[in-house]
């Protein structure tokens, strides 16, 4: 939660109180209601970003032998991170050193707790159709592609 919020918050709480205290029960419910509103908004906005801190380091501790392969999340390079579900985990494309494509699925428990669920080996293809709805990034990693 950013200064600023935590800030706006807390007025916004303590005018509440007083309103209730010097009995103007109307500006406390409609304070109470606007501190509901905040949270609404905040907490998932400070949930997607641990959840981001924690699919990293799971990301950055990623040691497995599979697919005739050693992935390693440390020697591999985060090309694109979309979400699963804002508040569940995320997908992680990445490339490795060696120029293979793989995708990871972390979820998120309710702990705060990074779990790898999936791992999957993509071809060079099926990145360049994922990347593609991020022009930025497919150009990037594929602009010699542009008239193919």
């Amino acid at each position: 939660m950013a200064f600023n919020q935590k800030i706006l918050l807390t007025a916004v709480i303590t005018f509440a109180f007083a309103a209730l205290i010097f009995g103007h029960i109307w500006i406390s419910i409609i304070l109470s209601a606007t501190t509901w509103l905040l949270l609404y908004k905040i907490i998932p906005a400070y949930i997607w970003k641990s959840n981001r801190i924690a699919a990293r380091a799971v990301f950055e501790a990623l040691k497995i032998n599979a697919l005739g392969k050693e992935w390693v999340g440390k020697r591999s390079e985060v090309v694109l991170v979309k979400d699963i579900n804002k508040l569940d985990g995320v997908e992680v494309l990445a490339k490795t050193i060696e120029g293979s494509w793989f995708i990871v699925e972390i979820y998120i428990n309710n702990k705060g707790e990074g779990n790898l669920k999936k791992l999957h080996e993509i071809n060079t293809k099926a990145a360049k159709t994922i990347l593609k709805e991020v022009p930025k990034i497919h150009e990037r990693y594929f602009r010699d592609d542009k008239g193919k």
